[in-house]
């Protein structure tokens, strides 16, 4: 692979988690006081539609070419990132952001075995998954609050535990529809499931899916979905151009790069015990390239 070619993946994936930072950022902020039942319908629904807007004004970047294997992963794959969105509103209503985000990017970690169970080609050598559950658990280590963490009950880390295995297991499907079998690109595929999502939760919660939103409150989760469509529509093209883990574990490096740009342009206090640390995740997440 050429230098050129080689960045492009590290790129995507780098600049999925810097959206992604911002994203969980607003995400405590949009759920205010409602239940995550109440938000994830909704924001889901503004996701969609502005992404019917852009490949309305831009069809050359429509793609949609399903067969009946590719719809019925496609049903499978809205019906976990569902669950794994409601663990994500829950763990931003119940959780601290210095809790909550490292645990969030635990996602690599179950991808890794899904991967190796599923059909997908074996590309992950086991230097490769070594460096990517080093950046994973230095990731978490250097970015949790331990003192936070050590007020909050079991309950707490639970949602945000099965909403990392809930997307560490939908990259594979996901894999399978943009690169294996090529039935969607990037934007097709989030629009699409945006929808479903929002579809899935209307059916589940009914009205309590549809809360009354203060004004505010929908210009923080339209300002959120922009990142998260941008988080998202990096991360799919991390995953045609690299493989599961690797694409998943550049894409969750989050924490990490919070906690450097925090220290280079907010002003927090400089502390090489986490300087280093944050570093060497990142560097590992580049040696699995």
């Amino acid at each position: 692979m050429n230098t050129i070619a080689q960045w492009i993946p590290i790129g995507c994936g780098i600049g999925s988690a810097a959206a992604a930072a911002v994203a969980h950022h607003l995400g405590a902020r949009a759920i205010g006081e409602a239940a995550a039942k109440e938000v994830s319908a909704v924001s889901f629904a503004i996701m969609g539609l502005m992404l019917a807007v852009v490949l309305a004004a831009f069809p050359n970047l429509f793609h949609l070419h399903p067969t009946p294997r590719g719809i019925a992963l496609l049903a499978v794959i809205a019906i976990i990132d569902s669950a794994g969105n409601y663990f994500l509103f829950k763990t931003y209503r119940q959780s601290h952001a210095t809790v909550a985000v490292p645990l969030l990017s635990l996602a690599p970690a179950f991808a890794f075995p899904v991967a190796w169970l599923s059909p997908l080609p074996h590309e992950d050598a086991g230097l490769t998954v070594a460096f990517g559950y080093a950046a994973t658990v230095l990731v978490v280590l250097v970015s949790m609050d331990w003192k936070n963490l050590r007020n909050f009950h079991q309950v707490t880390f639970i949602p945000a535990i099965l909403s990392s295995l809930c997307f560490g297991m939908s990259a594979v499907p996901t894999r399978y529809l943009l690169r294996e079998w090529e039935e969607f690109n990037a934007p097709t595929l989030y629009m699409v499931r945006a929808f479903l999502i929002a579809g899935i939760g209307l059916a589940v919660w009914g009205r309590r899916a549809v809360p009354r939103l203060r004004w505010g409150q929908v210009r923080v989760m339209a300002l959120r979905s922009v990142f998260v469509i941008l988080q998202y529509l990096l991360l799919y093209k991390a995953l045609t151009l690299n493989s599961v883990g690797v694409a998943l574990t550049l894409a969750n490096v989050t924490p990490a790069l919070v906690l450097l740009g925090g220290m280079l342009f907010l002003g927090e206090a400089w502390s090489w015990k986490r300087v280093v640390p944050s570093l060497m995740a990142i560097a590992a997440a580049w040696l699995m390239t």
